[in-house]
């Protein structure tokens, strides 16, 4: 079992080491916590360390989110050589893929990707912002059957995925059962208007942790004690 890091310390520690490389994960968003930014700076540091970048753009096209990127000074600029988007939002032309057309979707996307991951030996990490808003199109139902019949497809491409997904927009019930598909679960949870943190409730590597890391907005991570 190969491991990649995060990028953060404290929560490759709480993970048990890092991410599985080539696995899919979950970053469930519980409040406003502006979970994108976590997944944009583990994406910068694992370019630094040789990656290529992936991004799945399912509600801000690829320039809106470059946008976002430059507002909360998280810029993407310096890594644009690094970085592939697929946007499946429907407003650009997209090389080909279609989310609309779900049947032959996976396939289409896995061709995309393997043409990635012949340009890089290394690996690609790939982010989806998000999740919550594959399900707001299709449906609970539709998408998670999507995910479980597909998830193994998508794997094989051997990209490191992290998912985010927003629990104010999805029922429990439904993040329940995306949580069963995925390797590892990090929640990242809001307690007070400033006050963001992270917590790992699924690892192959260690049982779900009590420890608490503090998430500030652009800033490296703290590690704080206590339990959810």
């Amino acid at each position: 079992m190969r491991l990649i890091a995060t990028g953060y310390e404290e929560l490759d520690n709480c993970l048990g080491g890092g991410l599985v490389k080539g696995s899919t994960n979950l970053l469930v968003e519980d409040g406003k916590c502006l979970g994108e930014l976590l997944l944009i700076s583990m994406l910068r540091k694992r370019i630094k360390n040789g990656d290529k970048g992936l991004i799945d753009c399912l509600f801000l096209t690829p320039g809106k989110v470059k946008d976002f990127c430059e507002r909360y000074d998280v810029s993407l600029k310096k890594y644009a050589d690094s970085i592939h988007f697929v946007d499946l939002t429907g407003e650009e032309k997209n090389n080909g893929i279609n989310l609309e057309e779900l049947d032959t979707f996976a396939p289409a996307y896995i061709s995309f990707v393997s043409r990635i991951k012949a340009e890089n030996t290394k690996g690609t990490f790939n982010i989806v912002l998000s999740l919550s808003d594959f399900t707001c199109r299709f449906g609970e139902e539709k998408a998670y059957k999507h995910l479980k019949e597909n998830l193994k497809v998508y794997e094989s491409c051997k990209r490191t995925s992290v998912y985010l997904i927003k629990r104010d927009v999805n029922s429990d019930k439904y993040i329940n059962r995306i949580k069963d598909l995925c390797i590892s679960v990090i929640l990242l949870k809001q307690y007070t208007v400033n006050d963001r943190f992270l917590s790992v409730k699924k690892s192959p590597l260690r049982k779900s942790s009590t420890e608490l890391i503090k998430y500030n907005v652009g800033k490296e991570l703290e590690k704080k004690h206590g339990v959810l």
